[in-house]
């Protein structure tokens, strides 16, 4: 954006500075010509002022044309009865022509000349004069047109500079815009942009910085109900779990208060609080979960069978994380696949670490089950979201295909 910023305007400068240094440069061209031709005229009347004298004196008219006498640059040339005094023009019609009884001036091969005619008392032509000087206003020219040259590239370079310092504090001001927005789009809410540039850029600025206020309490505000609600569970849970004590329920009862209280300790961590690189044995607890998935499963007549191809494979996701995915795909071939349809999961290896889970149900309906709301059938619909948008979070990603048994699968897959 800001090479754009400066390349339109030297462009714009480059062309003002051409529609007014191109007349400039003719017009300046022409006065040093009309210059010179004027310097050359004056000293031909000059030189025709004297020879006219020495003519109507009886004196030697050829001492006119020394070039002592003459302008610096300069030659003359006098035509009088036949002889030609002096040096004469390099253009010989010059004197032919100013015998007419006119005078001449024109540009020759040598520079520019002037020629005049002395006319005698009864009015005929009785000598021509001729001066003519090698400077016909080129130098003149060339140095006016050098100033005009270096003159206009110093407007340029002016307009350039001056439009970088623009675009640089304007560019400056969007980059830290988009510094800004990205922070905040990575999740880092206290992220604050700094209110430079334009007025617009200052609008956009503190407009991005009281989203991330607002998104700010809208989260801490979330997460207190969320906690509040987790909390209320406790007492109902305590009851519960005196009535299953010493039954084969008490277990399940107390992994339920244990995950309401760690939905508590979730809610109440300060949200700045960085939670660090998580990692875990994706074989380790993919196995555990299975084996305790397998106890149900084989009430129900059920056969679920776990396979890896490493004994041990580190992914991106804390224990806990994984565990709930986990939990939610098995529990998905519970709930929505009857008996005895088992599952298979299986641990690839090689570039990215692959967990699939595939069951032996009817597999997937024609509806998109990853879309928020969309159930294979029966529930809420947010089991799959959930275990998609933990996984993406760990830098993973969710996909589903159809098991060779022709029933669901799900593909994780992890850097």
């Amino acid at each position: 954006m800001r090479r754009q910023i400066v390349g339109v305007a030297v462009a714009v400068t480059t062309m003002v500075v051409v529609a007014f240094a191109l007349p400039l440069a003719v017009t300046t061209r022409n006065l040093a010509h009309q210059a010179a031709a004027s310097e050359v005229e004056s000293a031909a009347e000059t030189l025709a002022r004297d020879t006219g004298i020495e003519i109507a004196t009886g004196g030697d008219v050829t001492a006119l044309v020394d070039d002592g006498r003459l302008p610096a640059g300069m030659s003359g040339a006098i035509a009088l009865d036949g002889a030609t005094h002096g040096q004469p023009p390099s253009d010989p019609t010059l004197l032919t022509d100013a015998s007419a009884g006119t005078g001449v001036s024109r540009r020759t091969p040598n520079g520019v000349a002037v020629a005049l005619p002395i006319a005698g008392t009864d009015g005929s032509t009785v000598a021509v004069v001729a001066i003519e000087g090698s400077d016909d206003g080129s130098r003149a020219t060339a140095i006016a047109w050098g100033v005009l040259g270096g003159l206009s590239l110093l407007l340029i370079g002016l307009a350039t500079f001056v439009a970088d310092r623009l675009a640089s504090g304007l560019v400056g001001s969007v980059d830290d815009l988009a510094i800004g927005a990205e922070a905040l789009s990575s999740g880092d809410l206290d992220a604050q942009v700094p209110a430079t540039g334009p007025p617009e850029v200052r609008t956009v600025a503190n407009a991005l910085n009281e989203l991330g206020s607002r998104i700010r309490a809208l989260l801490r505000q979330e997460r207190e109900d969320v906690a509040d609600l987790a909390h209320e569970l406790r007492t109902p849970l305590a009851a519960l779990r005196l009535d299953v004590e010493g039954t084969s329920a008490e277990q399940s009862v107390m992994d339920l208060s244990g995950a309401v209280d760690e939905v508590i300790r979730e809610a109440r961590r300060p949200m700045s609080e960085g939670s660090g690189v998580a990692r875990c044995d994706a074989v380790e607890v993919t196995a555990d979960r299975v084996r305790f998935w397998s106890a149900l499963a084989e009430d129900e007549g059920r056969r679920f069978e776990f396979t890896s191809a490493a004994s041990s494979t580190w992914i991106g996701m804390d224990a806990a994380t994984c565990t709930t995915v986990i939990d939610a795909l098995l529990g998905n071939v519970i709930e929505h696949t009857d008996p005895p349809a088992g599952a298979r999961v299986r641990i690839l290896g090689g570039d990215r670490t692959e967990i699939l889970v595939e069951d032996d149900g009817p597999g997937w309906p024609d509806a998109d089950v990853l879309e928020r709301g969309r159930s294979r059938g029966g529930g809420t619909g947010l089991g799959l979201d959930i275990v998609r948008r933990r996984v993406e979070a760990a830098g993973g990603q969710l996909t589903t295909h159809r098991a060779a048994s022709g029933g669901a699968g799900i593909r994780l897959s992890f850097p």
